[in-house]
């Protein structure tokens, strides 16, 4: 079954948009949102190990933040949740555990989703507005339209085909749609982040 993040299949010599500007919003927008994201991302960073009142400041949230890496982030939280989940495994009630394993689940479904999003938002940052022109089929006075969609750079060459057709090609719906799923993924990453700190006030105060 295909991922939501994968790249959207279409045809190589469609026509883009026939505003330049259009594209460059689409990415802006785009691009902005990711950056939420990662936002709440720390925040579940700092919720496994920080406590509330150390949000953003503590050492740890500081070098969080230092790395920029997707990858590497992803890999920071799922160790610091490994070790958080161990160390509240100890004299769980029954309900409690039920609990536990219903987050660790969650929390290795988000960094999955992180990691493949993450893809399109490095073509969506990598990418250059390229002109093309098509026929235009609407007007008979004017044959020929210059339309505009994101591609990847020539400086990227493992993203071009030797038949010189490019990995990926978005229109702005596209790029709106990554930006669309961007925010869904922050919210439920919000919402977690808050259920973690519930959960662990819970466990303390049992």
């Amino acid at each position: 079954m295909a991922n939501p993040w994968d790249i959207p299949r279409s045809a190589p010599l469609r026509a883009g948009v026939r505003n330049e500007d259009e594209l460059f919003l689409s990415v802006g927008r785009a691009l902005s949102k990711w950056e939420g994201l990662e936002a709440e991302m720390g925040g579940i960073y700092a919720a496994l190990t920080t406590g509330p009142g150390e949000r953003y400041v503590a050492p740890a949230i500081r070098a969080f933040g230092a790395v920029t890496n997707t990858n590497s982030r992803a890999e920071m939280i799922a160790q610091a949740a490994e070790a958080f989940f161990h160390l509240t495994a100890f004299h769980l009630t029954a309900d409690y555990a039920q609990k536990k394993v219903e987050l660790e689940t969650e929390l290795k479904d988000i960094l999955k989703s992180y990691r493949g999003w993450a893809g399109r938002r490095n073509d969506i940052a990598h990418g250059y507005s390229t002109a093309s022109q098509h026929p235009d089929y609407t007007d008979d006075s004017q044959p020929i339209i210059t339309t505009y969609s994101l591609c990847p750079s020539h400086g990227h060459s493992r993203k071009w085909e030797l038949n010189m057709e490019p990995a990926y090609h978005y229109i702005s719906r596209e790029i709106d749609s990554f930006g669309v799923a961007f925010d869904a993924l922050a919210l439920q990453v919000s919402y977690f982040a808050a259920k973690l700190d519930v959960w662990r006030g819970s466990e303390r105060n049992r």
